[in-house]
């Protein structure tokens, strides 16, 4: 199971959660600013950090270079997430 959990909010919650501690996987919601959550996936990879899409959509479409990268449509089901950590697990794993 999970040893700790942080949510951040917003922007500046989540960058300062990057900097406060290295997570283990992070859930990354696209809401309405798709660019923003690109941008912050980018840095994830940079950081070597594994992570999961959740989205309402296909805004995925347009970021061929995140297809690897689990996705978990909205509303969130347990299985869904379920299976969406486990197509990470590998990435945990190398880390």
């Amino acid at each position: 199971g999970a040893g700790e959990v942080h949510i951040a909010a917003t922007v500046h919650g989540f960058s300062q959660a990057l900097s406060d501690t290295r997570p283990d996987l992070v859930l990354l919601s696209i809401a309405e600013n798709a660019a923003l959550a690109l941008d912050l996936a980018g840095d994830l990879v940079r950081r070597n950090i594994p992570f999961i899409f959740i989205s309402t959509d296909d805004l995925l479409n347009n970021a061929p270079e995140f297809s690897a990268v689990p996705v978990v449509r909205k509303p969130v089901t347990t299985g869904g997430l379920i299976a969406a950590i486990k197509k990470a697990a590998p990435l945990l794993l190398r880390r």
